[in-house]
């Protein structure tokens, strides 16, 4: 096609509204996927037994810890000999946990937009309506897709 044509004008304004019916996904960024539920919780227990780890440190006079896997922060040298009963429990608990992982895939299709990482814009869902009214759009499973009662 050479630059004078008329459809390129066309091309170029379909591609726009086109574009304007989707945005990135809410819920995951425009990635397509998310943490798993279940590493989700995971991840925020131990981010809670790294924070009571912590408090307990401080409260018995030890010094606190560094560094580690993110989580986690390393025990510092005086925890391990001679520590309170309350720090040994959190790092028995924390041990606990970290051996507990969920098993299959951390990251998973995003529920919302079943993993396009795409939704409907303000005007696509505008669209969907009109389009349903019609009778053009039919939506089976409404967990799945436009629902224009929901």
């Amino acid at each position: 096609m050479s630059r004078d044509n008329p459809e390129n004008g066309q091309v170029a304004q379909w591609s726009r509204f086109l574009d304007a019916l989707e945005t990135a996904c809410v819920t995951c960024g425009g990635q397509g996927d998310v943490t798993s539920h279940s590493w989700r919780a995971w991840y925020e227990r131990a981010e809670e037994l790294a924070r009571v780890a912590e408090a307990a440190r401080r409260a018995a006079g030890l010094r606190t810890g560094g560094g580690g896997n993110g989580f986690r922060p390393e025990a510092p040298p005086d925890t391990a000999v001679g520590a309170p009963s309350i720090v040994a429990a959190v790092e028995r608990a924390m041990n606990e946990h970290d051996a507990a992982q969920p098993v299959g895939s951390r990251q998973v299709p995003c529920p919302d937009c079943g993993g396009t990482g795409r939704a409907l814009s303000p005007v696509g869902l505008r669209l969907a309506e009109i389009l349903t009214h019609h009778g053009f759009v039919r939506v089976e499973d409404p967990e799945r897709g436009f629902n224009p009662k929901g």
